[in-house]
């Protein structure tokens, strides 16, 4: 099983994201795009894990989800991650709420750590991915035509675009020719 820990977008706020890239899909640009059902903010990533993992997992989750506090979260920001000067990923990241996001996935972690499962293998960078960008073509300066992409779709990105989390999610991911596939095996209320 390919497992995962997020915190999904609600669907108004879907909606708003939608319209922000719209300018960015405008640009032709050759992506896989990412569908808005699978949107979220990854905690965590365990990758394959065996079946018989799963409780332990779950109580991971479960002890994190009784010390840490439901918050608000707002989306802010879009821009790529770069490998070698060119674009390869699209995202949107957090305004308010960032401090409480990586509070709740240090929190997971330590409760994974109590588990017995090793550290985190990459410092938290918390983002919400759009596109994973095929061309290698494409650079973020604000004269490319991503940069003035880029530009349009920030100033759609509102203040104050935001919702309350209260819950986070142990999700399994397969992955298929059309793009991964979510499955949430359960939920995580927040206190």
């Amino acid at each position: 099983m390919r497992l995962f820990y997020a915190v999904f977008i609600p669907g108004k706020i879907r909606e708003s994201i939608t319209r922000a890239a719209g300018p960015l899909h405008e640009i032709g640009m050759r992506a896989n795009w990412t569908i808005p059902e699978n949107w979220h903010f990854t905690l965590r990533f365990m990758g394959e894990m065996a079946p018989d993992k799963l409780k332990s997992l779950e109580q991971a989750a479960n002890d994190c989800a009784t010390r840490v506090p439901a918050f608000d979260l707002e989306l802010s920001g879009m821009g790529v991650f770069e490998r070698g000067g060119i674009a390869n990923l699209l995202w949107i990241g957090i305004g308010a709420g960032r401090k409480e996001l990586a509070l709740l996935a240090a929190g997971l972690d330590d409760a994974l750590a109590m588990q017995g499962y090793g550290v985190r293998d990459k410092a938290f960078k918390p983002h919400l991915t759009l596109a994973r960008i095929k061309e290698r073509n494409y650079s973020s300066g604000s004269d490319s035509m991503l940069g003035k992409a880029l530009a349009i779709g920030q100033k759609m990105i509102t203040p104050g675009l935001g919702w309350p989390v209260t819950s986070f999610a142990l999700v399994e991911s397969t992955l298929k020719p059309s793009g991964p596939q979510y499955s949430i095996i359960s939920k995580y209320d927040l206190q």
